[in-house]
């Protein structure tokens, strides 16, 4: 289960059962097992919420390593999307501009989790 950390401090340590204890910084999404995501979201005393991702909203990771490769060649449009050509010519097969945006969409938001 996808769980954000909402703050108010700049991280929380969450236990894992045991002794495992995981910090959790805030506005990242860590993956939790079922059961422990759960007991955050109703502990009112943390400010978590689930993240729900949406399969329909992810590419095959050829796709992802095909736009990064064109990315990195340059072969972009004027916002720095690769264009949809370049990753067809990569994969060797036809993609849509929808699975291309998809894959920028996922792009950009892994470079803002690792900032």
């Amino acid at each position: 289960m996808k769980i954000r950390y909402l703050g108010p401090s700049p991280a929380i340590n969450v236990g894992m059962g045991g002794q495992n204890v995981r910090p959790h910084i805030k506005d990242k999404v860590l993956e939790y097992p079922k059961e422990i995501g759960e007991d955050l979201l109703l502990d009112e005393s943390n400010n978590f919420e689930a993240v729900k991702e949406k399969p329909e909203t992810r590419v095959r990771s050829d796709v992802m390593d095909a736009a990064i490769a064109a990315i990195k060649a340059g072969d972009v449009t004027g916002e720095g999307k690769p264009h949809v050509k370049a990753i067809e010519v990569i994969l060797g097969r036809d993609i849509t501009a929808k699975e291309r945006d998809t894959a920028w969409d996922q792009i950009k938001a892994a470079e803002a989790d690792n900032e």
